[in-house]
């Protein structure tokens, strides 16, 4: 952590402050962004409740689980990372959601979401062999992320979660229905489309701020997405990835864009994610609201 806020200091020291200044957002195509955003996390929403529905049956309805993913979407923040996966344990009580099951929805939903970003990360290097260097080296690593993934989604792999969560104090039986291909298979797919659609998003934002882009650098600002991304989900303690996230755009984006544009994205980036976090959040509970009055 120290190094990378060094780094970040070392970027922010170099950084022409009069062109910062002058660089033109282009409002429209923010606009977009932040709708395809929004769109992403209802979208997350789908998928966890498909996750939960299919371990277990239970009276979770969509207003309902919006209302419980966004706020603890939004609880990412404070601390970290794993405060959103216990907000879900917290709040899916009141719906009839076992702790279990809300735990092992998250870890299908971690593993799921690591490996959709390795994958398509993995088909834009294979697409860009001349992008950046060492790029064999980084499609190996995001094919080993997905293998590794995938070996986390087995059943032995999940019998060993269970006897952990045993260990913890949390009931458990043997885990079996979400381990079964025809649901593994299409939840698989829509964690894609989900990455697909939020790298659409930060794409747009990006070219808000850059205006028109070549296809390496449409390709480079992808990837730094990906990459730091990937490391948000998996360092949990850090709230919402402040500071990783940042460093690692303005590392991806500095050879290609320039320290000025590079940091622009880097910190308009985490002012964009949290507008986007509390519309979402707003909507939620416009429409758990709307729902208690319709009853």
């Amino acid at each position: 952590m120290a190094i990378s806020l060094t780094f970040l200091g070392y970027a922010l020291f170099k950084v022409d402050y009069g062109k910062l200044l002058e660089i033109d957002i282009n409002y429209t195509t923010l606009s977009w962004s932040i709708l395809a955003s929004v769109m992403f996390r209802f979208l997350m929403t789908a998928i966890w409740l498909r996750s939960i529905l299919n371990i277990q049956e239970s009276i979770t309805t969509f207003p309902k689980a919006i209302n419980i993913y966004a706020t603890s979407w939004v609880a990412r923040y404070i601390p970290g990372g794993i405060f959103s996966h216990l907000g879900r344990v917290i709040m899916g009580k009141e719906q009839g959601i076992t702790a279990k099951n809300s735990i092992q929805a998250s870890i299908i939903e971690t593993i799921m979401q690591v490996f959709s970003i390795s994958f398509i990360c993995a088909l834009l290097l294979h697409f860009s062999p001349a992008l950046i260097p060492r790029t064999q080296e980084l499609k190996l690593i995001s094919i080993a992320i997905c293998s590794l993934a995938i070996i986390g989604l087995t059943p032995t792999a999940m019998h060993v979660v269970n006897n952990a969560l045993s260990r913890l104090g949390v009931q458990v039986n043997e885990y079996e229905q979400p381990a079964r291909i025809k649901f593994l298979a299409p939840q698989m797919g829509l964690y894609i489309a989900a990455s697909l659609l939020a790298n659409l998003a930060f794409l747009i934002f990006s070219l808000s701020i850059v205006g028109e882009a070549s296809y390496n650098t449409i390709s480079m600002i992808l990837i730094a997405n990906m990459a730091v991304s990937i490391a948000s989900i998996m360092i949990i303690l850090i709230p919402a990835g402040i500071g990783i996230r940042e460093v690692g755009l303005v590392f991806f984006l500095m050879p290609i864009l320039g320290t000025e544009l590079a940091v622009a994205i880097s910190l308009a980036s985490r002012v964009w994610t949290i507008i986007c976090d509390i519309l979402f959040l707003l909507i939620a509970k416009a429409v758990t609201n709307a729902k208690v009055l319709n009853q």
